[in-house]
């Protein structure tokens, strides 16, 4: 009781002074930085939840891709093979039909039925399956496109000519110099080696043909 009775008067009288100020303080970091304008980078709009599931299962089967023939028929888009929607599927009873499906497998009975039909956009089949699948660009025939296909192949192949030619040129060139730069070495050298009349070594040849 008696320890208690002076609990009060003892904080009170051992608190810490308000001089006595912490060691660390808060730093303010405020003139310090720098404010850099924000760019927004031009994004496509975000796919929903739905359509990313779609995507992802799009990116898997791809090569099973299958455009609408007629209601509740569809054509592999890949082999021409025949596909249909079975009368259980959900796609099946939906107002309006999707035109570009994927599906698993298909499951032969009196018809070649799909089975885990999904629903796809065009566009995923060109950017997740680009060695099977391109966008045609409106107006453009399939002569066009085949037009156009061998000029962009002759014009990469001319490129190709070019900078191999270059590239020939460049090391005959080096190969010259290095052959330029190697004879003007040696004539150097024996230029050197050539004593002129009236030297030291003439000098010294001459002594020594008449000591003998």
């Amino acid at each position: 009781m008696h320890a208690h009775a002076h609990t009060d008067a003892h904080v009170r009288a051992h608190a810490r002074a308000p001089s006595c100020a912490p060691l660390c303080k808060p730093l303010d970091l405020s003139p310090h930085l720098r404010t850099r304008p924000r760019t927004r980078p031009t994004l496509r709009p975000a796919l929903s939840a739905d359509a990313q599931v779609r995507k992802a299962i799009c990116s898997a089967y791809f090569q099973n891709a299958g455009k609408m023939k007629t209601v509740g028929e569809y054509v592999n888009m890949r082999n021409g093979m025949p596909c249909h929607l079975h009368p259980s599927s959900a796609l099946f009873g939906m107002g309006v039909q999707p035109e570009y499906i994927v599906y698993h497998e298909l499951v032969m009975t009196s018809k070649e039925y799909m089975q885990c039909v999904t629903a796809v956009d065009p566009e995923w089949l060109a950017e997740l399956g680009p060695m099977f699948f391109s966008i045609k660009q409106q107006g453009e025939t399939r002569a066009e496109k085949r037009a156009k296909e061998r000029r962009d192949k002759q014009a990469m192949e001319a490129e190709m000519q070019a900078y191999l030619e270059s590239q020939q040129a460049k090391a005959r060139a080096d190969v010259l110099e290095r052959l330029s730069a190697g004879a003007s070495a040696g004539g150097s050298a024996a230029r050197q080696r050539i004593v002129t009349p009236g030297t030291a070594g003439a000098h010294r040849r001459g002594s020594s043909g008449s000591g003998g």
